[in-house]
């Protein structure tokens, strides 16, 4: 018997070795970039502390170009190596070739091609159907249009093309579309507006009965208010001002400092619902009553169940208003016991979805993918709402009920314009979120959410505009959870306390680059986070920050983040350029970033005796016009002890004596200068001619390949001036250790310098530091 235990026991080893993944090297393509990933790696790589990786790439028919160097991270436990390839075009061949080298020796190299992919847009055949705001029947032509309700509720099909005529359309409200079936590209679920017309979708009703002055206030008007609008979030002033959701009428004497409507306590005018009637407050002193004001009486437009089917569902050219309208469900007492935040756009374990073209006005959660939603495309739309410009303490405490007040109830206003939301062990992959504008949302895009080991993979948020939010673009990760290859590039975020907040450490790497952030700063309220300053003052003005790091403690196997060539301005009391609370993420990298910062461009709050602490810089321009100060240390966090170095020097003295980190290493090239740029006060962060950041930046192969003058510029924006410079620094990488004099041919491949064929070729030196230079240009004939 013991005998048959061990064979099977050894035959099930057999099995176990036959079905361990082969390592691969995996593409991911998207529009404008393409994931690298070189997963399933032998074991003994995982545990080989030298495992290091090249990358060069191939566009179309062009020579091989080195590429940003991979990056060796761990993902649900596993080792692998990831990079990026940027500003590539849609539909465009490309190669790429991944080297994986193990004690400075060459372990294997993976060589593959794909193509990014192509823009979905509209077939050229499928099944027409035409629908009107009155339309009926079943004919679904465009002489007799049948109903857009109808239509989904009957289910549709792949290959249905459903075009909206023009016009308003108020009864596409709480609707669902089941999808049952993998449809194909070449067989897409297409909604679109009737092109070069205006087609409409709204929640919208008016209230406009007779107002009615409080007898003993002024300043207070109420209106009755219909039953089924008894928990609406959203009400809109006549001067198109969305007033805030106040949770009392007055102030209550268990808690007389919380804000009421009485005394508008969030500096913001607002509402209450009390039952059958809305009372109205506005910011001034002139007493007249509200006018025309909207709100909405819908709770949602459109969920999609996607079944984790492929739908290939395309969404294109709508305008969607006024969906606010909160849902709550009451006990005996008429008290609720459950309210559920509206949302317009939902889409559920739904794969293959593009949102283009649309236009959101007053609509909570205009456009969210919950659960397991891959291959996603949300381009050119167009986002406005005004939740995002009230305080942290304001949209927070929306989330406050009073037990005996059902008018403080269905408030939660927490809004995001653009949100991907994965469940619990999710794994999503191939996010494209680009060309979008977004204003006056909590956050303007995020990706993440509080749910446990879920991982998305190849997300490119690019090109976007976002304003008068809170956070301008979120990645949130942790409890086992988080990104990978995601890159945050060539946005414009402003008028945002925080531009990119990457809460609680992750996998990594992250790709932070050609970012403009104008930040500004707001008051806090009522029991809000305040700032104290290291002069041990309070302040209630919020801190800004392009970059926040916070909320998490230190990761043990930290994903990278390579913050380069932002431009970025932080005004107000507690601005900075970049917060770094607490060693939450422990590698870092900041190359070629111009950081001009009111109170100082680094924020580093907690980071005493973090040995593993790592925090590269080089080729970057500080400027703090009002302090001096480059950096801000504290090492305790709540403790106003502070470093304030004014020099490079000093921070890199400062933050290394209080980390106790060997691998602070803060860049020679490093300066502090006022980088001229045109016009901070009104957002044009454009070079001026002579500005010190013109022509001085580190090459950075993968990144900042195409450049004028003799060298990249530093910050977002490259100038159309040049100045001269002597040689170039380029970035250390895997192939980039300091040694002697090396060669190179112009597609990157180190040769032998005794035996050159003819051509021309680099010749690279090393410095002390390890630094690179690009010191001449050789001819062999």
């Amino acid at each position: 018997m013991m005998k048959l235990i061990y064979q099977i026991v050894f035959l099930c080893s057999l099995f176990v070795v036959a079905m361990q993944a082969q390592t691969e090297m995996r593409l991911s393509p998207l529009t404008h970039s393409v994931g690298v990933a070189v997963v399933d790696l032998p074991s003994d790589w995982e545990s080989d502390s030298t495992l290091a990786a090249s990358m060069y790439v191939r566009v179309g028919d062009g020579v091989w170009r080195e590429a940003i160097s991979p990056q060796v991270v761990v993902i649900r436990g596993r080792i692998q190596i990831r990079s990026v390839i940027l500003d590539l075009a849609p539909n465009t061949d490309v190669g790429v070739r991944v080297t994986v080298y193990r004690g400075g020796g060459v372990a294997q190299e993976f060589e593959g091609t794909t193509r990014t992919i192509a823009e979905a847009v509209q077939p050229s055949s499928g099944t027409l159907l035409y629908v009107s705001p009155y339309g009926s029947g079943t004919t679904y032509s465009r002489s007799k249009p049948g109903s857009l309700r109808a239509l989904i509720t009957a289910g549709l099909p792949c290959g249905s093309i459903v075009v909206l005529l023009e016009g308003t359309y108020e009864d596409i409200y709480d609707l669902t579309l089941n999808i049952t079936d993998d449809c194909t590209a070449e067989s897409p679920i297409v909604i679109m507006a009737d092109p070069s017309r205006t087609v409409v979708i709204t929640g919208e009703t008016f209230l406009n009965t007779s107002w009615e002055v409080t007898p003993t206030d002024a300043h207070e008007w109420s209106c009755p208010l219909p039953t089924n609008l008894k928990y609406t979030s959203l009400v809109v002033g006549q001067n198109g001002q969305r007033l805030y959701p106040y949770a009392l009428r007055a102030p209550v004497d268990l808690f007389p400092g919380y804000p009421s409507l009485l005394d508008l306590g969030y500096d913001q005018p607002g509402m209450f619902r009390s039952g059958a009637r809305l009372y109205l407050r506005d910011t001034t002193s002139e007493a007249k009553p509200p006018g025309l004001v909207r709100t909405s009486q819908r709770w949602s437009c459109l969920t999609v169940n996607g079944n984790y089917k492929k739908s290939h569902l395309l969404i294109r050219g709508i305008t969607f208003r006024y969906f606010g309208n909160t849902r709550c469900t009451e006990n005996i007492l008429g008290i609720p016991d459950a309210c559920y935040p509206p949302s317009t756009l939902s889409f559920n374990n739904t794969r293959n979805v593009t949102v283009a073209n649309c236009e959101f006005e007053f609509a909570n959660f205009p456009i969210t993918f919950n659960g397991s939603c891959s291959d996603i495309d949300v381009r050119f739309n167009t986002i406005s709402d005004g939740v995002g410009t009230w305080s942290h303490g304001a949209f927070k405490q929306t989330r406050d009920t009073w037990i005996l007040e059902p008018g403080s109830y269905g408030r939660y206003l927490e809004n995001v314009g653009i949100w991907i939301a994965p469940f619990e062990n999710d794994s999503v992959h191939n996010i494209n979120i680009r060309g979008n504008t977004v204003v006056g949302t909590i956050a303007g895009i995020a990706v993440g959410s509080n749910a446990h080991n879920y991982v998305v993979d190849n997300v490119d948020i690019l090109n976007n505009t976002v304003s008068s939010c809170y956070d301008g673009i979120d990645i949130t990760g942790g409890n086992g959870s988080g990104s990978t290859n995601a890159r945050i590039r060539n946005n414009v975020v402003s008028n945002t306390p925080v531009g990119t907040s990457l809460m609680y450490p992750s996998f990594g790497p992250y790709f932070i680059t050609r970012n403009v952030y104008l930040l500004a700063d707001r008051k806090n309220h009522n029991n809000d986070v305040f700032f104290v300053t290291c002069n041990n003052d309070l302040t209630d003005r919020s801190w800004t920050t392009a970059l926040k790091l916070n909320a998490g403690g230190e990761n043990s196997t930290p994903g990278a983040i390579q913050f380069h060539h932002n431009t970025v301005v932080a005004r107000g009391l507690a601005g900075f350029g970049l917060y770094f609370w607490g060693p939450t993420w422990s590698d870092f990298s900041a190359f070629n970033n111009i950081i001009q910062a009111d109170a100082s461009s680094w924020m580093f709050d907690g980071v005493a005796q973090s040995a593993t602490y790592s925090t590269r810089t080089d080729g970057n321009i500080y400027h703090s016009p009002s302090t001096g100060a480059v950096a801000t240390i504290k090492p305790v966090h709540g403790i106003s002890q502070c470093y304030e170095p004014r020099s490079v020097d000093e921070f890199r003295s400062d933050l290394s004596l209080v980390t106790g980190s060997p691998f602070v290493v803060i860049g020679q090239r490093d300066i502090v200068v006022n980088p001229k740029l045109v016009d901070v006060s009104n957002g044009n962060v454009q070079l001026l001619a002579g500005s010190p950041a013109i022509d001085k930046g580190l090459l950075l192969p993968g990144i900042n390949d195409l450049f004028y003058g003799s060298a990249p510029d530093v910050g977002a924006l490259e100038s159309s001036f040049s100045s001269s410079v002597e040689a170039v620094d380029v970035v250390e990488s895997p192939l980039h250790a300091p040694g002697p004099t090396r060669y190179y041919s112009l597609t990157g491949v180190q040769v032998d310098p005794s035996d050159l064929p003819t051509g021309l070729y680099f010749k690279i030196l090393s410095d002390s530091r390890g630094s690179v230079k690009a010191s001449s240009v050789i001819i062999v004939r």
